[in-house]
């Protein structure tokens, strides 16, 4: 840069200005209002094992008050040696110990719940700059640089249920970190080809290994795009097998991971509980491909593969393209296969498909989409000779597109999104912890009994919190005597033993004006369970809708 005449620098520096501020507003879009609402059940799962990690080492299921067993196996996931929790793989756990470290410096409820997000948040737009970073090397010119970068944050500016899950403190953003690290390392390697060769072997390894203790799922889709692309090239020979070393490496680290995690175990009595199949594959996919045509660019992307396979860029023509363009287009290749990968791994979870499995494809698609765009804007500029033709052209079908899968599907979620960034939202038990907090000198020293975000009473007041969603110390919840119930209508299990220990004691009931929501909130934009985003609180005067507390009359 020292090099570069100050005209050409300062003019080099003011083109920056529209990126740099591009990627500030995807960056408050992910980190503004960060406090609100409190943490939602999966949330603050992920806090209280951040905790356990402070305190053991590791997330331990017992922590001397609380069973913090979610999972719905019983004790059949939990290490009997160290009682610790193999439901969930740990790296969300390890992370979020770093924001409840932050967290306990402060009082101030709201305050607390950002500085548990916040790492998770950073994480997450570290990532989405990765995969900037990915596509960007591809380019040669420092013009063609920005514009690339500017469009992909454009496009992930615009995509709502990223920014959602982005802000939550749960797996979702560190896998995407993790994606973002090896595409990027994995671009250098193959097709920059500006990596050594043994700190690939390396830093591959290490990454995949994170991120299979991360979200599983997607470390098989990593190997399986590893392999696809190795098995692409043309010429199959020793450079591609020891790209492909990593794999192996991976595969002596995880297994017996695996093994530990009882990977096995969970996917045979996930799939005896909700079922497998090629029904249940193929709905599978048709959920993630009508949620990427509804709420993001998938239509796009059709149409720009369409204009590039009939180019000839995938052909015997593409012998004859621009030199400059060949990176791009393997980089092009490379993403196609990584998304493919991915679609064809996260379609055997035999759940159904929320939104959390498969938004870690949403920056790899969107990254797939700037960069097509870049090599159809060039193609289009060397047939025509003419800037402007391109863009026009691009825009034109990015509207089209918009208009096929419905403009209010992006509309929507955006003047939501906006709204909750500039106003407060509370979910339904928002106000129930701020008031038992401020009712009761000792909050730790009440006993609640609830259906459902149990965890986030044991984060927020450190009582003990009994029953719960899944009711896996009911016996012994049984006997207690509860200072607090608060029963949620729409979690329908263990309902009953609430209105038991209603029975048997005299309580007070207390209502509070807001809608009593299946969850605290949630970032799923919309699903066939009811369950989905909201952006606004809700307040109701019916009193079968309002959230109810009943407290114990002689509870102190």
């Amino acid at each position: 840069m020292s090099q570069i005449p100050p005209k050409a620098r300062s003019s080099y520096f003011r083109k920056l200005i529209l990126p740099i501020a591009l990627f500030n507003v995807l960056a408050f879009s992910v980190l503004g209002n960060l406090s609100f609402p409190l943490l939602w059940n999966d949330e603050a799962e992920t806090a209280m094992f951040g905790r356990q990690i402070l305190r053991f080492g590791y997330p331990k299921v017992y922590d001397g008050k609380n069973v913090l067993n979610l999972s719905e196996f019983g004790e059949l996931l939990i290490d009997q040696k160290t009682d610790s929790y193999l439901a969930m793989m740990w790296g969300q756990y390890f992370l979020a110990a770093i924001g409840v470290a932050w967290s306990q410096l402060t009082r101030d409820i709201y305050l607390k719940t950002a500085l548990v997000r916040l790492p998770f948040a950073l994480v997450g737009i570290a990532g989405i700059y990765l995969i900037a970073r990915t596509l960007t090397q591809a380019i040669k010119k420092d013009n063609e640089r920005i514009w690339l970068f500017t469009l992909f944050i454009l496009l992930e500016i615009i995509s709502v249920p990223l920014a959602l899950h982005l802000r939550e403190a749960r797996y979702y953003s560190l896998t995407i970190f993790l994606t973002g690290a090896i595409l990027y390392l994995f671009s250098r390697r193959s097709i920059l080809m500006s990596f050594g060769l043994k700190l690939y072997w390396l830093e591959m390894t290490i990454l995949l290994y994170l991120i299979f203790n991360t979200f599983s799922p997607a470390y098989w889709a990593f190997l399986l795009m590893l392999v696809s692309w190795a098995f692409t090239r043309r010429k199959v020979g020793r450079s591609v097998f020891l790209d492909l070393v990593p794999v192996g490496l991976s595969l002596l680290l995880v297994l017996p991971t695996a093994n530990f995690f009882k990977t096995i175990v969970q996917f045979e009595s996930i799939a005896g509980t909700h079922g497998i199949g090629v029904i249940k594959y193929v709905a599978n996919i048709e959920a993630a491909v009508h949620f990427f045509g509804r709420y993001d660019l998938l239509i796009f992307y059709a149409f720009l593969k369409l204009i590039l396979f009939f180019s000839g860029i995938y052909g015997e023509r593409k012998k004859r393209i621009d030199v400059t363009l060949i990176q791009p287009w393997r980089l092009s290749k490379f993403l196609f296969i990584s998304l493919a990968s991915y679609t064809a791994v996260i379609g055997l979870i035999p759940y159904y498909l929320f939104e959390r499995y498969i938004i870690p494809m949403q920056p790899i698609l969107t990254g797939a989409i700037a960069i097509d765009c870049y090599l159809v804007y060039r193609i289009i500029r060397g047939r025509f000779r003419s800037q402007s033709i391109g863009a026009i052209f691009l825009l034109i079908l990015f509207v089209v597109s918009l208009g096929i899968r419905g403009f209010s599907n992006m509309t929507e979620p955006i003047k939501g999104h906006v709204y909750e960034l500039t106003h407060v939202y509370k979910g339904p038990i928002d106000d129930v912890i701020l008031y038992l907090a401020n009712r009761f000198e000792n909050p730790d020293q009440l006993i609640i009994a609830t259906n459902y975000e149990e965890h986030a009473y044991m984060f927020y007041l450190g009582s003990k919190t009994i029953i719960g969603f899944v009711g896996n110390n009911l016996e012994n919840d049984l006997k207690e005597n509860p200072d607090v119930i608060i029963p949620r209508r729409n979690s329908g299990r263990n309902f009953k033993a609430l209105a038991w220990f209603l029975s048997r004691g005299q309580y007070q009931l207390i209502p509070f004006p807001y809608r009593d929501l299946p969850v605290n909130n949630i970032p799923e934009i919309r699903n066939n369970i009811g369950i989905f985003h909201r952006y606004k609180t809700e307040i109701t005067d019916w009193e079968d809708e309002k959230i109810e507390v009943f407290i114990r009359r002689d509870a102190r």
